[in-house]
């Protein structure tokens, strides 16, 4: 990555939810969240 072009994870967040896509990748780590819940669970 050229220098001075770096972004924050949360900057990069805002602007995929801002996005076109933002419906699916807020659906996505939903998912991704419940699994991880469920396997600590059990764990």
């Amino acid at each position: 990555m050229a220098e001075g072009q770096r972004m924050a994870v949360a900057d990069v967040a805002e602007r995929v939810l801002a996005g076109e896509h933002g419906d699916l990748v807020r659906e996505a780590v939903a998912l991704v969240a419940r699994e991880l819940m469920e396997a600590v669970a059990l764990a």
